[in-house]
């Protein structure tokens, strides 16, 4: 599902203080605070949106709907062709992911239209969705370039070679990020958007969410946070970690510390 995450904040940062002298009062009046200052309060809204929030409710509408029945549908096989069993399962993975699934299912990325010389992620991973939907649940059907052209997934993958599928998911979802990106503002859209902005992709509105890192002073009281975009939440499984899952979750993310020195 869509994380719902925190609330925007709308104030400035900073207002003149009774023991400024004029040209202070004037300076911090004209001046913008900084992004990091204001999100400290809370997280800045987007100035623009890539796929709006109407599109994505329509395409969960859509993936609850009695009639999308091909969308509940048991998915076809994956034919191995060497050493990609990694990439099946993690494609069978986003197969799962309705709303994804519903988002590609109505074909937002017309090859025609696309301008990507080369391999496009974003348009072989559509045409395997519509091949996946069209497919016959006890059939199988071959993966196609989105293993065949791996390297162009993720740099260090090599084809044949097994590979980690999370960093395979990543590579995927990754590339339709930034192909959104594109197909919105243009070739240097990732300098040109606000951050917030940038976290208004599909692929966002499905699986991103926020970290927040919190510091309190001990003396005074004042707290600061910083708020970190995320598509994935690192967890640390090793043998020693028998404490599960939400220990390890309660380690990385919850846990207290207290700066001291040169810490």
């Amino acid at each position: 599902g869509t994380l719902s995450v925190l609330s925007y904040f709308t104030g400035r940062c900073a207002s003149p203080g009774p023991g400024m002298g004029r040209e202070d009062r004037d300076r911090v009046a004209d001046e913008e605070p900084e992004v990091e200052d204001v999100e400290a309060s809370g997280l800045l809204p987007p100035k623009r949106h890539v796929h709006d929030y109407a599109r994505v409710e329509h395409e969960l509408l859509a993936a609850r709907r009695d009639d999308a029945k091909r969308l509940s549908d048991l998915p076809a096989g994956l034919s191995n062709s060497g050493n990609t069993c990694f990439a099946a399962s993690a494609l069978q993975c986003l197969y799962h992911t309705r709303l994804l699934t519903a988002h590609f299912a109505d074909e937002p990325h017309p090859p025609e239209r696309c301008d990507v010389s080369g391999f496009c992620v974003t348009c072989e991973y559509q045409k395997h969705v519509l091949k996946a939907l069209d497919a016959e649940p006890r059939g199988s059907f071959s993966i196609g370039k989105l293993t065949n052209a791996i390297g162009s997934i993720a740099k260090h993958f090599v084809r044949g070679r097994q590979e980690d599928s999370h960093e395979y998911i990543r590579g995927v979802l990754d590339g339709i990020h930034v192909q959104a990106l594109k197909e919105f503002a243009g070739e240097d859209a990732e300098k040109v958007l606000d951050a917030r902005t940038q976290e208004t992709t599909i692929v966002h509105h499905i699986f991103g969410g926020y970290t927040c890192g919190q510091v309190e002073c001990g003396q005074c009281g004042h707290v600061s946070r910083n708020y970190q975009s995320m598509i994935d939440i690192p967890v640390e499984v090793t043998a020693k970690s028998s404490s599960g899952i939400e220990a390890s979750l309660k380690s990385n993310f919850l846990d207290t510390e207290t700066l001291d020195g040169s810490n």
